[in-house]
C-alpha cells in the first residue's frame, strides 16, 4: 500500500481555503436573512406537501398571522384562488419545471383578502423544499378594475348613444371595431371581418377619401387639435351609408410621430336624407324636380362669371307652354301636373349636362345654355340647334295616362 505525502502547509492552505468559504457562506446567509428580513415582499418557504416551514416578517405583516400560527398552517389555508386540487397540480407543475410565476389571492387572518403576484421555485441548497416571494398587487389590481369599469361605462354610454367605437395603430395597422361599428354597415358578429385599417379604406366611397385623409392628416400630424370628417361607407347590401367621424390620437412615440387613434361614429344617414330633403324643397321644383327660380339665379351667376372666365358665349330661352290653361280646365290639375311634369322631361332630354333646365312658375319654364364657342356667330348656331330640337320635342301629341280613367288622353 502506497501513501501520499502532503506538506504541513499544504493542509493549512487548505484549512485557511475551507474557513475562507465558510466565512464567505456565513456572510451570505447573512445578507439574505437581512434582505428577507427587511423587503417589503412576503417570502414564503414549504416543503414539497405544501406546509409552510419558515415566513418572513413581511409575510406575517400581511398576513395578520403570528410566525407560530403561520408554521402550523398549510398553503391551502391561505389561498383563495385555488383549491387543495387546483394547489397539488401546481406544486406537481412546479417539480417538474423548477420555477413558477402567477398571480393568486390571499386571506388574512382578519377575513380580509388580497391580491398577489408570486414567484415560486425549488431550492437548490435544501430538497424537498420550495421558497416563495409574493408582491402586494391589490392596489394595481383595483386600478385596473377602475379603469376596466371606467372603460365599460364610457364605451356603454358611446354605444347607447347610438356611436361606433373604433382603435387603429398607424404603425401596425391593426384595428379593433366595435359591434355597433359593424352593426352600422349591416353586419353581424357572425360575418367575416379583417379588423385592419384596409377595411376601412376598401369601404370608404373613393370620391370621398381624398377629403377625408386631408382633413386626419394635419391632425395625426399634430398640426390641428380636432379630427371630424364625413364619408360614405358601402354596406353589406351595396348600399352607401353616410357617416361622421371623430377621432384623437390615443398616444405618440418619443419623436411626436402619433401611434394609436382612437374615435366614435356616428350615423348620419337620415341626416343627409333630411339635408337633401331640405335642400331639394329650397332649390328645385316639387313637381318637376328642375332647379326653381333660386337655383336658376345661382346657375346663371355661375354661368356669367365663368363666361367672363373663359370668353364663351351662353344663351337664355325663356318657354311658355301653350294652351295650358284649357287642358286644366279641361282634365284638372292631376293632368296638368303630369303635362309639366312629361314636359320637363322633354327638355332635359335637348340639352348638353352643362346646361340647364328650370321651372320658372305655373307653365313657364326657362333653358340655360352654357359654354357655347368663342365666336358669336357659332355660338348662335348653337342656341338655334338646340331651340329647333326643344320645338320638335314639344310640338310632339302628349299622352298623359291616369290611373282613375280608362282611355287615354291627348293634349296638343
Amino acid at each position: 500500500m502506497t501513501m501520499k505525502y502532503t506538506p504541513d502547509h499544504e493542509w493549512i492552505n487548505q484549512i485557511t481555503d475551507l474557513k475562507q468559504a465558510k466565512e464567505a457562506l456565513r456572510e451570505n446567509l447573512s445578507a439574505t436573512e437581512s434582505i428577507l428580513e427587511t423587503t417589503q415582499d412576503c417570502f414564503a418557504r414549504s416543503n414539497f406537501q405544501g406546509e409552510l416551514i419558515d415566513v418572513n416578517p413581511a409575510f406575517i405583516r400581511q398576513s395578520g398571522y403570528t410566525r407560530e400560527e403561520l408554521l402550523r398552517m398549510h398553503i391551502s389555508d391561505l389561498e383563495v384562488a385555488m383549491d387543495a386540487t387546483e394547489i397539488a397540480n401546481r406544486i406537481e407543475r412546479l417539480m417538474k419545471n423548477g420555477h413558477d410565476r402567477f398571480e393568486t389571492r390571499h386571506r388574512r387572518k382578519d377575513g380580509s383578502v388580497w391580491d398577489a403576484e408570486a414567484s415560486v421555485s425549488m431550492s437548490k441548497i435544501a430538497d424537498g423544499y420550495f421558497f416563495a416571494f409574493l408582491r402586494d398587487i391589490s392596489e394595481r389590481k383595483r386600478m385596473q378594475e377602475q379603469l376596466i369599469q371606467s372603460e365599460n361605462r364610457w364605451k356603454f354610454a358611446i354605444e347607447g348613444a347610438g356611436d361606433a367605437l373604433w382603435e387603429l395603430n398607424l404603425q401596425t395597422g391593426a384595428a379593433f371595431y366595435s359591434r355597433r361599428y359593424k352593426e352600422m354597415l349591416g353586419f353581424t358578429d357572425d360575418d367575416p371581418w379583417v379588423a385592419t385599417d384596409e377595411e376601412w379604406s376598401k369601404r370608404v366611397h373613393p370620391d370621398d377619401m381624398p377629403d377625408s385623409l386631408n382633413t386626419m392628416q394635419p391632425y395625426i400630424d399634430g398640426k390641428s387639435g380636432t379630427v371630424e370628417v364625413e364619408f360614405r361607407m358601402l354596406g353589406k347590401d351595396g348600399r352607401w351609408r353616410w357617416i361622421l367621424g371623430r377621432g384623437m390620437v390615443a398616444s405618440r412615440d418619443s419623436n411626436g410621430k402619433a401611434v394609436n387613434l382612437i374615435g366614435v361614429n356616428t350615423d348620419i344617414f337620415e341626416r343627409k336624407q333630411m339635408e337633401e330633403q331640405v335642400r331639394q324643397l329650397a332649390f328645385y321644383d316639387a313637381l318637376t324636380q328642375l332647379p326653381n327660380r333660386r337655383m336658376l339665379f345661382d346657375r346663371l351667376s355661375q354661368a356669367m362669371a365663368a363666361s367672363k372666365r373663359s370668353l364663351r358665349y351662353g344663351a337664355v330661352m325663356l318657354l311658355d307652354l301653350d294652351n295650358f290653361k284649357p287642358v286644366n280646365d279641361q282634365h284638372g290639375h292631376m293632368v296638368g301636373d303630369l303635362l309639366l311634369s312629361e314636359a320637363a322631361g322633354r327638355l332635359s332630354g335637348c340639352v348638353r349636362e352643362v346646361d340647364t333646365v328650370a321651372r320658372f312658375g305655373g307653365d313657364e319654364f326657362v333653358v340655360l345654355l352654357s359654354s357655347l364657342d368663342v365666336e358669336k356667330a357659332p355660338s348662335t348656331a348653337q342656341a338655334q340647334m338646340i331651340a329647333e330640337k326643344i320645338r320638335i320635342a314639344l310640338s310632339a301629341p302628349f299622352v298623359i295616362s291616369t290611373q282613375d280613367q280608362a282611355q287615354t288622353d291627348v293634349c296638343a
